[in-house]
C-alpha cells in the first residue's frame, strides 16, 4: 500500500475508534519500534492465518496487514495517533459533563418528545383553534363570576362588621344632645315651670277624686255630684289668673250641696324634682336609642 492509502486507513481507523494497538498486541509507547509491531503481527495473524482456522476470514487478514503497515509507517503511525488523540479527548469531555447539564440535555430532548406526542394528540382529537378559544373565554368567565360573588360576600361581611361595632362608640350621644338649649328660645327655666304645673294638676285631680269618693261614703249611698275636672291650661304659668275665672270658680262652688275641701296650699317645689325629672327622661331617652340600636343591629345581621 502506498502512503495516501496508508494516511486514509489511518484516519478512518481513528473515526471508528479501531485500537490497532490492542488488536497487534502491543504497546503504544513501544510501537515506534519495528521489531515489537513484527513480533506482535505474528503472533496475531495465528488467530487469523487460514491454515490455523476451519473458517478463514479474508477482510479480517486483509485488516490485519493494513494495520501492521500502518504502525510500521512513521508517517501514518503519528496521523493515527494525532486522530485517535482527538476523538479521545473528545469521548473524555463527554465523559467528563457534569450531571446537571446531562439532566438538563436529557430533559431537553424529553420535552421535545413529548411536545411531539402531545402534538400528535390534539391533532387526533380533531378540535379546531375556534372551540379551544370559546372554551378558554368560557373559563375566563367563570373565574370572574367566582372573583365577583367573593367581593360581595366580602363587602357584606365588612358592612355587618361595622354595624355591629358603631352603636358602641355614640353610647353618650344622647345625653349631649340633650344638654344643648332646645329650639325657640325655650330655656331650663321654662321647662322646669311646665313640668312643675303638670306636676300640681296631677295632683289636684287625684285630691278631687279623692273628695268625691268620700262625700259619697258620708251620704249614706245618695248620689253626689261629682266634681268637674280642671281643664288642663296651656298658657304660661307665669302669669296671674284672670279674677273673672276665680269668682265663676267660687260661685259654682257654693251652688252644690257637697263640695270639695279647698286646697288652699299648692305642692311646694321642692329643688331636686326637676333634676330627678330630668333624670328620669334621660333615662327613658337612652333606652330608646338603645333600643334603636339594637334593631338595626338585628337588621344588619338579617342581611
Amino acid at each position: 500500500m502506498d502512503k495516501s492509502e496508508l494516511l486514509q486507513f489511518a484516519r478512518e481507523c481513528a473515526s471508528k475508534n479501531e485500537d490497532l494497538y490492542e488488536l497487534l498486541g502491543i504497546d503504544a509507547l513501544t510501537a515506534n519500534d519495528p521489531k515489537q509491531v513484527q513480533r506482535g503481527y505474528r503472533k496475531s495473524s495465528l488467530k487469523y492465518h487460514p491454515d490455523k482456522v476451519k473458517v478463514f476470514d479474508a477482510d479480517k487478514w486483509q485488516f490485519l496487514e493494513r494495520a501492521r503497515d500502518t504502525l510500521l509507517d512513521a508517517t501514518a503511525r503519528e496521523a493515527y495517533d494525532t486522530a485517535r488523540s482527538a476523538a479521545l479527548q473528545r469521548e473524555q469531555a463527554r465523559r467528563e459533563m457534569d450531571a446537571k447539564k446531562r439532566a438538563m440535555v436529557e430533559d431537553l430532548e424529553a420535552r421535545e418528545r413529548g411536545a411531539s406526542v402531545k402534538k400528535a394528540r390534539n391533532e387526533n382529537n380533531g378540535m379546531s383553534e375556534e372551540e379551544r378559544r370559546r372554551l378558554a373565554e368560557s373559563g375566563r368567565r367563570r373565574v370572574l363570576e367566582r372573583e365577583k360573588l367573593l367581593r360581595e360576600a366580602e363587602e357584606r361581611m365588612r358592612k355587618a362588621d361595622e354595624a355591629r361595632e358603631r352603636p358602641k362608640a355614640p353610647a353618650v350621644a344622647p345625653q349631649a344632645a340633650q344638654a344643648e338649649p332646645p329650639a325657640g328660645g325655650e330655656t331650663d327655666e321654662s321647662r322646669e315651670a311646665e313640668i312643675e304645673r303638670r306636676l300640681r294638676e296631677l295632683q289636684e285631680r287625684k285630691a278631687a277624686k279623692k273628695a268625691a269618693k268620700e262625700a259619697r261614703r258620708a251620704g249614706g249611698g245618695t248620689l253626689a255630684v261629682p266634681l268637674a275636672t280642671p281643664p288642663l291650661v296651656t298658657t304660661d304659668p307665669n302669669q296671674p289668673p284672670q279674677a273673672g275665672t276665680q269668682a265663676d270658680e267660687k260661685k259654682d262652688t257654693k251652688s252644690f250641696s257637697f263640695s270639695a275641701p279647698k286646697s288652699t296650699t299648692s305642692a311646694p317645689r321642692v329643688k331636686g324634682d326637676f333634676s330627678s325629672t330630668m333624670a328620669r327622661l334621660r333615662a327613658a331617652q337612652a333606652q330608646k336609642d338603645r333600643c334603636k340600636a339594637e334593631e338595626a343591629a338585628k337588621q344588619a345581621d338579617a342581611l
